[in-house]
């Protein structure tokens, strides 16, 4: 997952971080549910993981009908 939530101890308050990005902040949130809301949408937006995630399936699937068993 590219996008992490994690505690900020000093300002009390739960920041949304960005993996791909050095861990940058990309924005900081009074409730743990919003933080995770916002770090779910952000995943969400990113085009290139729903193209892999449909690549790997169709890989799968191709590799289970030619896989023999012997």
């Amino acid at each position: 997952m590219r996008y992490s939530v994690r505690y900020e101890c000093g300002s009390k308050r739960w920041a949304v971080l960005d993996g791909q990005m050095g861990n940058k902040v990309l924005a900081t949130h009074d409730s743990k549910g919003a933080a995770y809301d916002q770090a779910y949408i952000e995943e969400n937006k990113q085009p290139n993981n729903h193209a892999d995630v449909r690549r790997l399936t169709q890989l799968r699937s191709l590799l289970s009908r030619n896989a023999v068993l012997g």
